[in-house]
């Protein structure tokens, strides 16, 4: 740590605790400061000795009795500018991150939206799904194969890791109860 002139003279025992604390940078949040500044701090009717980081304006050492510095008059006041600039540009950046995430978010589903259009869209048209689909009632003898007591309307992939077209021992007939409850157990995989 860094500091604006030489180490103040204080007590020995104190310059013991102090001096790992000035061989470390900040440890505030994000900051990493590698400077700081001996401060006073009135707090109610007692005058306390910090030391401030110059980049947040965290106090790095917590309260520090005065009477262990010879000259702590001459420490400049507590600089209470420094932690709320560093406040307000957190603030700043995290509302930057939130915004940022949920345009993300917005754009992923939008982007879902269009594949689940273009994927409706496939399911009318692909003459190679009409088959397939066609293969798997006819092995269901037009059943569902999850309560086998409806009959079958729609075609349930049990997975879409192998695709749109997979093999047929992962797709399933089963009616239109049963598929939303599928979906609903699935977390939403179509």
């Amino acid at each position: 740590m860094k500091l604006p002139g030489p180490v103040p003279r204080m007590s020995p025992t104190m310059l013991e605790r102090i001096r790992p604390v000035l061989d470390e940078p900040c440890s505030g949040y994000r900051c990493g400061g590698g400077e700081a500044q001996f401060t006073r701090r009135r707090i109610g009717a007692a005058v306390t000795i910090h030391l401030q980081c110059q980049s947040c304006g965290k106090s790095l050492t917590g309260a520090l009795r005065r009477a262990e510095f010879y000259t702590w008059q001459d420490f400049p006041a507590w600089d209470e500018e420094i932690r709320t600039t560093w406040d307000e540009g957190q603030r700043a950046q995290h509302i930057e991150y939130a915004q940022d995430i949920n345009a993300a978010r917005e754009r992923r589903a939008a982007d879902a939206a269009v594949r689940r259009a273009e994927y409706s869209r496939w399911l009318l048209t692909s003459p190679e799904w009409r088959t397939l689909r066609d293969r798997v009632w006819r092995r269901a003898g037009g059943t569902c194969e999850a309560c086998l007591a409806n009959r079958a309307g729609d075609i349930h992939h049990v997975t879409y890791a192998l695709g749109r077209l997979p093999p047929a021992w992962e797709l399933r007939a089963v009616c239109r109860q049963c598929h939303d409850r599928l979906h609903d157990w699935t977390g939403g995989e179509e």
